[in-house]
């Protein structure tokens, strides 16, 4: 099965909820690949480096 790769805008209360729920995929829906971080945007270099 090819991995999904997915981005994330915003790592504050919504992004934390949506990188949630993507590490939930594979656990709810059992058939699919478990997705994986390939791009982060931030505000600024620093944020997105730490939370990474």
């Amino acid at each position: 099965m090819k991995p999904l790769g997915v981005g994330l805008i915003g790592t504050g209360y919504m992004g934390k909820c949506h990188a949630l729920a993507w590490n939930a995929v594979k656990t709810v829906f059992g058939d699919v690949a478990r997705p994986r971080l390939v791009h982060l945007a931030e505000a600024n270099a620093e944020l997105a480096a730490a939370r990474r």
